[in-house]
């Protein structure tokens, strides 16, 4: 769906459906970064995929969780 229509939302727009609201937020790269650096600085080390929230969002930026 994402591939096809550029996220999510849109497809279920497309389809007629209602949006999912819940949990969305829109990142800018700079968010991104700040999040991966927060959290590196918390545990003291590079956080693994599991350890960040966002990290489909980051993923899904960036190409893949350890290109963020």
């Amino acid at each position: 769906i994402r591939k096809h229509f550029g996220s999510f939302n849109k497809g279920l727009e497309a389809a007629g459906l209602a949006l999912n609201t819940v949990g969305n937020r829109t990142y800018t790269e700079n968010d991104l970064i700040e999040i991966l650096q927060q959290k590196a600085k918390e545990l003291g080390r590079p956080p693994k995929q599991r350890e960040v929230k966002q990290w489909a969002t980051i993923r899904n930026h960036f190409g893949s969780f350890n290109k963020g």
